[in-house]
């Protein structure tokens, strides 16, 4: 297992022992649960029906093609990008201002990615790290578990791009 996961797991598993107190820590109703559905927490957010996560959801469902690694790049960033849209976020543990310019960052790592430029291996990999802004921002909204599977398919992206 490697360490960013392992890390997470166990913020993760600390903040659930604490579910009474913290109303936006995981439970069966977060984003992406063991059956890889994505719910919403309903002790912090109001249900949206036409908010389907249709990106995170066939990014999660399916395994990353080896021989189109900057592609794949390019569809977890748009699940990323997905992710932070969703009404009722919390940012304000993470160094994201609020939705838009968290995903402002992520469309410029985006962008160079269509235009066949690979960003520098720490821009991108600061974001997925163990309280880099997409954990804190997954954790104070409810969807930490989304946020592992997401890192999960990072961590197999970036292995074959920098291949290390």
């Amino acid at each position: 297992m490697n360490f960013f996961k392992l890390i997470t797991k166990y913020i993760i598993s600390r903040l659930s022992i604490k579910k009474n107190g913290n109303p936006r820590a995981n439970d069966s109703n977060t984003f992406l649960n063991n059956d890889n559905e994505i719910n919403i927490d309903s002790n912090t957010h109001e249900k949206i029906d036409n908010y389907k996560f249709e990106k995170t959801k066939a990014l999660i469902h399916r395994e990353i093609d080896k021989d189109n690694p900057a592609e794949e790049m390019g569809n977890l960033l748009e699940a990323v990008i997905e992710l932070l849209n969703y009404p009722g976020n919390d940012f304000c543990w993470s160094s994201w201002e609020n939705a838009d310019s968290a995903v402002e960052e992520i469309e410029s790592l985006l962008k160079k990615i269509r235009n066949n430029i690979i960003p520098n291996k720490i821009e991108i990999s600061i974001l997925f790290a163990p309280t880099g802004p997409l954990q804190e921002v997954s954790l104070s909204s409810g969807w930490g578990d989304g946020f592992l599977k997401i890192a999960e398919k990072y961590d197999q992206i970036e292995r074959i791009i920098w291949r290390y």
